[in-house]
């Protein structure tokens, strides 16, 4: 079954934890590293272990790498920025 919820009945996830936000918010982001906005996210995907960010390279003739959505690869998410900042890059 599925259910279906408004979105403004649910409380903000935004506690200043960057492992909480919910999946749809992610797509869209621009993905920066070492200061240089190199993609955005295109969508979370999970094959069991752990979410995964696919991510648009821009740079490379479009590109799709994949991060785990972790405190090893992602240093930041920020929602109202529009951006998600990675610690290491494939």
């Amino acid at each position: 079954k599925e259910v279906f919820v408004e979105r403004s009945l649910l409380n903000l996830l935004d506690d200043g934890n960057s492992e909480t936000h919910f999946v749809q918010d992610l797509i869209g982001l621009r993905v920066i590293f070492d200061g240089k906005d190199i993609g955005k996210v295109t969508d979370v995907v999970n094959f069991g272990g752990g979410p995964l960010l696919e991510v648009l390279i821009t740079s490379k003739d479009k590109t799709v790498e994949y991060y785990e959505k972790d405190k090893n690869n992602i240093k930041e998410v920020d929602i109202l920025k529009g951006t998600i900042t990675l610690n290491n890059k494939l």
